[in-house]
């Protein structure tokens, strides 16, 4: 009966359905505002604990969803919703610099310092290197890359992908939270058509401390390019760093004492991600599901 109320009300593959109920349903118990009706949480909530519903509860569900109303069209908006205030929160956390003294001029870039403050900045690393002498005439994402996989970092965790110590790594301000397509605690594996793995919902904090080593948050600014604000440079500022700052058009530069701050481990867990109807053909009860037990 579980599936057949998802399928006539929800018109989603079950599975599919229950994980997005619970990210929702997550996300909202974090935040302060009250974005969704509290009679629709409810319902939401149903479907959670379903086998814990009595045979009466689970007909009485089925008999007020049989309200010739559009619920396809109204769990998307309540997700949209939920999604359009963590990326707005996610934006809104970002460092502004204005609020920082300038520390130092290096070749005509103001340069700003972090040395124990807390913070956070949305980065994407890069091969361009920090130091060797031979450096390209352009950094890759200049001017070209409207898709980019992006990680939010801060005063508890500055792990980001690659090496740091070797790669030149951006900073970003500058952008749409709308055009936000994945936020995920870990490697979400992410490519200009997205990824089928499970977008989740956080607060700026819940992702930090729910990122195995790093995270990854998909950018798709559909207009032009996304430019970045600032070069990041740990701990100390190399030629590469200027070199990329300048033909970036001499954005600042952002160092980070990383003694006075923290990484999480190179730790990754198995990767969640939406099922196809063929990968769910031989479920018969989604008793057993973990996210179902609560």
């Amino acid at each position: 009966m579980l599936e057949q109320t998802v399928d006539t009300f929800y018109q989603d593959l079950t599975y599919n359905f229950l994980k997005n109920v619970e990210i929702l349903l997550s996300f909202v118990s974090q935040i302060p505002d009250n974005i969704i009706p509290s009679a629709r949480l409810d319902i939401y909530k149903k479907f959670l604990t379903y086998y814990n519903l009595t045979t009466r509860e689970r007909i009485e569900l089925f008999n007020t969803l049989n309200n010739g109303q559009n619920h396809v069209e109204e769990f998307y908006d309540d997700f949209r919703k939920c999604k359009d205030y963590s990326y707005q929160m996610l934006k809104d956390s970002l460092i502004d610099i204005s609020h920082l003294p300038v520390a130092e001029t290096i070749e005509k870039i103001n340069v700003y310092k972090l040395d124990g403050e807390d913070f956070k900045i949305l980065v994407s690393s890069t091969l361009f290197p920090r130091e060797n002498g031979d450096y390209p005439d352009y950094i890759w994402f200049e001017g070209r890359k409207k898709t980019v996989s992006t990680s939010l970092i801060g005063e508890e965790n500055l792990q980001v992908f690659g090496d740091y110590k070797s790669g030149v790594i951006l900073g970003f301000a500058d952008f749409d939270p709308q055009n936000i397509m994945i936020t995920y605690h870990g490697d979400a594996y992410t490519n200009e058509n997205g990824t089928n793995t499970v977008s989740q919902l956080y607060t700026p904090d819940g992702l930090i401390n729910a990122t195995e080593s790093y995270n990854e948050i998909l950018v798709n600014e559909r207009k032009e390019a996304l430019k970045p604000s600032y070069v990041i440079c740990y701990d100390d500022v190399k030629e590469g760093d200027i070199k990329a700052a300048k033909l970036l058009g001499g954005i600042p530069l952002i160092v980070i004492n990383t003694k006075k701050y923290k990484f999480k481990k190179n730790y990754h867990a198995d990767r969640e991600t939406y099922k196809s109807p063929a990968q769910l053909y031989n479920i018969t009860s989604y008793r057993d599901i973990t996210y179902k037990k609560r």
